[in-house]
């Protein structure tokens, strides 16, 4: 690794870090599973035949991090109670990307009950072990 790459990569996996920092395994691997596309979706078990398609239920889209996080009718009340009820952010990007946000779409995606592997948590379950 270059003098100049070795100086910014740091500070980068800090950020990555504080992302998690704080978060209940299940929501830390939520937030890993959402970041890299590599989550129980159509959209990605589609791929490679472990789903029929890789379209979403509601018609209007692929099922995917930013179909689900921003625009499924599905989920409206619950994205705009869980992850918008203090302001609307459209950019998917944006909010895999903020620590608030991150957060909030992580309990956002648990209480959907779309991820198999976390359906046994309880509707209660919080992200950080502090309640938020």
């Amino acid at each position: 690794m270059g003098d100049t790459s070795g100086r910014y990569l740091p500070r980068q996996q800090n950020r990555t870090l504080d992302l998690h920092r704080g978060l209940r395994r299940a929501a830390s691997s939520v937030i890993v599973q959402l970041q890299t596309g590599k989550i129980a979706l159509a959209s990605y078990l589609g791929t490679f035949g472990a789903a029929p398609t890789t379209e979403c239920p509601c018609g209007l889209g692929r099922q995917d991090a930013d179909h689900i996080l921003t625009s499924c009718p599905t989920y409206a009340d619950m994205r705009n109670e869980v992850l918008w009820n203090e302001a609307r952010e459209p950019d998917y990007r944006r909010i895999l990307s903020q620590g608030p946000l991150v957060k909030k779409a992580a309990q956002f995606m648990l209480r959907t009950r779309l991820l198999g592997q976390f359906r046994t948590l309880p509707p209660s379950y919080r992200v950080s072990a502090s309640g938020s």
